[in-house]
């Protein structure tokens, strides 16, 4: 009797030692297909943050999930609860004490230790992968709206850069058909005077007949100086005609009597920039560009020109118009003043904002301007309540214009990056749970069938042991 207990106790160690390998194995399945359904999802996950376009993505992953979220919380909760009734039900033979009831209990201990472990684990990786793949999405956004930035900056250097160009190709084609309509006045007195004047009559007659020519807003005259560089015709400072003014040079050094005869000589017309008098002022360091050209007739050039500083300003002026009136299109504003801090486009245009601070108490104006003549650069602040406008976040870009002491630049209210980040964080909390009931589901699911294998064995093993002839 003893003996056959001892070998009946033999028997039962084997089988169960081949029982824990099985367990092994079943669990080591177990944790392997969990483990790469868990991978899988968060390989679509971060494929779908590394995806362009990912706002439209996290749009429709919202909506399906929503749908499949549903689904797979019924489902999962139908596994659990399924799970549960099998660790509590008490099957016939599994007495307390039995070989049956001692494997059952303790592949319910293995199973249920391996899958609450992966549950654990697996949730941690979600969760921080949810703050990780957040980060990104704010990284994203951020970087999108720096570039959007960037692009409406461009813009606006562009379109200034085009409006000076064709500003100044306007200016010299202006001057020249200033000085086109005095030759055709020129060539009439000379084709009428033919044989009754001298060529001295002629050239006081002229010359006569251009002084009198004004053109914005005064500051505009004729000039004529003969080919050895004798002035015939100074509107704003009569008395130098009859001087010779070939070595005159402006403050810069120019010879600009010179430099008019070269280019009559070598061309018959040309534009020559230097610094001269003007109407009104006695310096002699106003910028002005002229066209002058030759009149065979006289042996002299005439010409014309307008002052720079005067064409700038009304340059600047008809861009600032230009550009205030779409200070507002699209999601990103566009603002431009001066290095002392006059608004000349967009809010309180016209005002000196220098001084002006948000509710944090930065200096936002000295901050765009900081920014701009550091060579451009971003800035972020609360918007002041400008124009009867409402404050709001807000992140800008200013860079400098070079020659016309102005910063301009774009911004983006803030509010707008944070709502479309709080709908994606909404999307990215919907992906997590949506993998979670998945995991939980799956790992449910591949429990019970493990535990209903691991019964069928251990029955089929215990009733060898028992039935096994001695």
């Amino acid at each position: 009797m003893c003996q056959d207990l001892e070998i009946r106790q033999n028997l039962r160690i084997s089988g169960v030692r081949r029982l824990n390998a099985v367990r092994i194995l079943f669990c080591g399945m177990l944790f392997w297909m969990a483990s790469g359904t868990g991978l899988a999802n968060a390989a679509s996950f971060s494929s779908m943050i590394d995806m362009q376009g990912f706002g439209n993505t996290l749009d429709l992953t919202t909506e399906a999930g929503n749908v499949f979220g549903l689904t797979w919380l019924v489902i999962g909760i139908l596994a659990v609860t399924t799970l549960l009734i099998m660790f509590r039900r008490q099957r016939p033979g599994q007495t307390p004490g039995s070989f049956h009831y001692q494997v059952f209990r303790q592949n319910i201990l293995l199973v249920g230790g391996v899958v609450l472990t992966f549950l654990v684990l697996n949730t941690f990786l979600y969760y921080r992968d949810y703050h990780q793949n957040l980060q990104q999405l704010e990284n994203r956004l951020t970087t999108r709206a720096r570039y959007q930035l960037t692009q409406r900056v461009k813009f606006i250097q562009d379109f200034i850069e085009q409006e000076r160009n064709l500003a100044e190709t306007h200016l010299r084609a202006h001057l020249k058909s200033l000085v086109d309509r005095a030759f055709q006045s020129i060539d009439y007195l000379v084709r009428s005077s033919a044989g009754r004047l001298s060529k001295e009559d002629l050239t006081r007659q002229v010359m006569e007949t251009l002084r009198p020519i004004r053109y914005s807003d005064g500051r505009g005259y004729m000039f004529a100086t003969s080919m050895d560089g004798i002035e015939l015709l100074f509107a704003d400072h009569p008395e130098l005609e009859g001087q010779n003014l070939l070595d005159l040079k402006d403050q810069n050094g120019v010879f600009y009597i010179k430099e008019m005869i070269r280019l009559c000589r070598e061309q018959g017309e040309g534009y020559v920039t230097y610094c001269i008098s003007k109407p009104g002022s006695s310096d002699w360091n106003h910028p002005k560009i002229a066209y002058v050209r030759y009149l065979k007739e006289l042996d002299c050039f005439i010409g014309t020109g307008e002052y720079l500083n005067d064409f700038t300003a009304e340059t600047q002026k008809a861009v600032a118009d230009r550009l205030n009136s779409l200070q507002h299109s699209g999601d990103l504003t566009i603002f431009g003043g001066t290095m002392n801090g006059i608004s000349l486009f967009g809010p309180a245009r016209g005002k000196n904002l220098l001084d002006v601070v948000d509710n944090n108490g930065v200096k936002v104006v000295q901050e765009l301007i900081k920014a701009a003549s550091d060579g451009g650069g971003f800035v972020n602040y609360d918007m002041p309540p400008l124009d009867g406008k409402k404050g709001y976040p807000k992140m800008s870009l200013a860079v400098p214009i070079a020659g016309w002491d102005w910063y301009i630049g774009s911004g983006i209210n803030l509010n707008h990056v944070n709502a479309e980040l709080a709908h994606a964080q909404k999307a990215l909390k919907g992906v997590i749970i949506t993998q979670v009931l998945q995991t939980v589901t799956m790992v449910s699911l591949l429990g019970i069938f493990l535990l209903l294998v691991s019964q069928r064995f251990s029955a089929r093993l215990e009733q060898n042991i028992f039935s096994a002839p001695i």
